[in-house]
């Protein structure tokens, strides 16, 4: 294990492991790991899924203690979804640390595979230092989401806004799927938004609905319908 890797990393999630092999496992992707014969994040991400919504559904369970089990339920959809945590990755640069062999698919790992990496880090968190240290993780990355997201920010319904201008507008409207890849563990779709035969914005999503509705919230946000 190269201790600069290991203390970069560190310093990004802001955690000092006692097992460093657990982070390193937690950023291993099952191309190198087959490879190398070493373990990949798969398992961790598993454990790491739970890890989340448990420490997600206690922080809203007390934070928001007025609302409705539907609303919060929402609200943590839209936060654990796969765009937020791949933006959180993006945040904190994690991409460049996963040991991933470019063959695999592509020059760099798929966003899905990119989003679990995340919760596998969480998972290694929980194993080295406990439920305190792991929800010390979540909400120094996750708190602000939590908040847009009780706001509104992440609870749009992006595709029916979409719908109701093409109605109002009249316009023809389609998402094309310009790329897909399944494989034993993961999916991938890229679609694009078209209206009136042209194109208007490319969303990305591990399943045809969620590349569909980052498609129309970038045409939305982006101002891109004119």
């Amino acid at each position: 294990m190269d201790n600069k890797w290991l203390k970069a990393i560190e310093k990004i999630i802001g955690y000092h492991m006692k097992n460093g092999e657990l982070l390193e496992t937690a950023l291993t992707h099952s191309s190198y790991a087959n490879i190398h014969k070493e373990p990949s994040y798969e398992r961790l991400e598993y454990l790491g899924d739970s890890v989340l919504s448990l420490i997600s559904r206690d922080f809203l369970y007390h934070k928001y203690s007025n609302l409705p089990e539907g609303h919060l339920t929402k609200i943590q959809s839209a936060v654990l979804s796969e765009r937020s945590l791949f933006e959180i990755a993006e945040e904190l640069h994690l991409s460049k640390f996963i040991r991933f062999v470019p063959e695999y698919d592509g020059q760099t790992p798929k966003r899905s595979i990119v989003a679990d990496i995340v919760e596998a880090i969480i998972a290694a968190i929980y194993l080295d230092g406990g439920i305190k240290n792991a929800k010390k993780f979540v909400l120094k990355f996750f708190e602000d989401k939590f908040e847009q997201a009780h706001e509104g920010h992440f609870l749009r319904d992006y595709i029916t806004e979409i719908n109701e201008l093409v109605q109002k507008h009249k316009w023809s409207v389609e998402y094309k799927v310009l790329k897909s890849n399944y494989d034993a563990h993961s999916s991938y779709f890229k679609m694009a938004l078209v209206i009136n035969g042209k194109q208007i914005a490319i969303g990305e999503g591990e399943n045809k609905k969620d590349a569909m509705r980052e498609a129309a919230q970038k045409a939305l946000e982006q101002g891109l319908l004119k």
